[in-house]
């Protein structure tokens, strides 16, 4: 956090922020309901570019994201997230990846490309 005037440190993530990015309005709004029962503060967007910007803006500690989404997919959208954190030197917000339908290589190319981890 910043310094006691509420503003952002340029490289922090926010504790308790999630950003929860997927195209359909009946998991967001699910997702985001559950992350504030259990007090964390849920920031949620219809598709990967206002995800993206949402991430960048808002500083998350972690982005649970959909894959398949139209425009921009999940994983296009942590690929550039992780762009800019770096450029920026910022430490990189957990990500989680909604993995629900049949294409599973998707999560094992980011486990391959270093942007995500199993810890």
């Amino acid at each position: 956090m910043g310094s006691g005037d509420g503003s952002l440190e340029e490289d922090s993530t926010v504790p308790n922020r999630i950003l929860v990015v997927d195209d359909s309005d009946d998991t967001r709004e699910m997702m985001a309901k559950l992350l504030e029962l259990e007090a964390f503060t849920g920031l949620t967007a219809e598709d990967a570019n206002i995800g993206l910007k949402l991430a960048v803006e808002q500083q998350p500690s972690l982005i649970i994201t959909d894959i398949n989404m139209p425009n921009m997919n999940g994983i296009e959208m942590i690929q550039a997230h992780s762009v800019q954190r770096a450029y920026r030197g910022h430490q990189r917000a957990s990500v989680v990846i909604e993995v629900v339908r049949k294409r599973k290589e998707q999560p094992l190319r980011l486990l391959n490309d270093g942007l995500a981890t199993m810890d």
